[in-house]
């Protein structure tokens, strides 16, 4: 996936597709990741999704956290609202 990808709706549909129907014990890289939550690829790491360190600049991402964390993204928000913050 290139910079560019995110110039283009297209593309990041497709990207979105591709990661969608991966099996959930799959290693994503920070931009795959991204494409499939259609954020920066910074962004990924800003919003502290979980991620294995294999080095210091290395990161690689869980299909399985990562729909973990969305979870428990959508569970903190429903609680907000149901009391009313």
């Amino acid at each position: 996936m290139t910079a560019g990808a995110f110039s283009s709706g297209r593309a990041v549909l497709s990207e979105r597709v591709r990661v969608a129907e991966l099996p959930e014990h799959v290693v994503l890289t920070r931009e795959e990741v991204a494409a499939w939550l259609a954020i920066r690829p910074r962004q990924v790491e800003r919003l502290g999704i979980p991620s294995l360190n294999l080095s210091r600049k290395t990161k690689r991402y869980l299909k399985r956290d990562v729909l973990e964390w969305l979870n428990a993204q959508r569970e903190n928000r429903q609680q907000i609202v149901r009391s009313g913050a």
